[in-house]
């Protein structure tokens, strides 16, 4: 996503309106699955919040989710993504990644298991303790859109940072 895009999706918003977004984080972490998947980029902390920001959206929530049990599963992921990788171009593996689950289907009686379950409970309830740290792989951002004297009084107001 770059600033026009995110600047096109704000319009459709009334003012008040709520955006929720979710993208790859840290660019140090850029894999094999960020290919498969046709991914851009990543982004940085700070790099996102200024242009969420200067939108005009005012940020309410911004998390850093995945630390720790995501972080080991897209390493293990980028390495079977690299055998599914198609080398005619970011378009088709974008276009693939929202529907190629033949991995994740092979695997589903396994994750479905009430043990698996359990420690997923309980990653869960551990990721929740790192969610202002900058360690996981994903950033989710809630924004909302107000009204220009609004926004610009917001923004001139400190925001609670994330941890590196």
């Amino acid at each position: 996503m770059d600033t026009d895009a995110l600047q096109d999706w704000v319009s459709w918003l009334r003012p008040g309106g709520a955006m929720l977004l979710s993208v790859p984080a840290r660019m140090k972490a850029w894999n094999e699955g960020d290919v498969w998947a046709g991914h851009f980029r990543r982004y940085e902390w700070a790099q996102f919040h200024e242009m969420v920001e200067a939108v005009g959206l005012k940020v309410e929530r911004f998390e850093c989710y995945g630390f720790p049990l995501a972080n080991v599963t897209e390493m293990i992921g980028a390495f079977v993504r690299k055998k599914r990788v198609k080398p005619d171009g970011r378009q088709t593996n974008n276009d693939r990644s929202g529907v190629d689950r033949g991995p994740h289907v092979r695997l589903w009686p396994l994750l479905s298991s009430a043990p698996v379950r359990s420690a997923l409970g309980s990653f869960v309830a551990v990721q929740r303790m790192f969610l202002t740290r900058d360690w996981g792989n994903g950033y989710l951002v809630l924004a909302r859109k107000g009204d220009c004297a609004r926004v610009k009084r917001e923004l001139d107001e400190p925001h609670n940072r994330i941890e590196n």
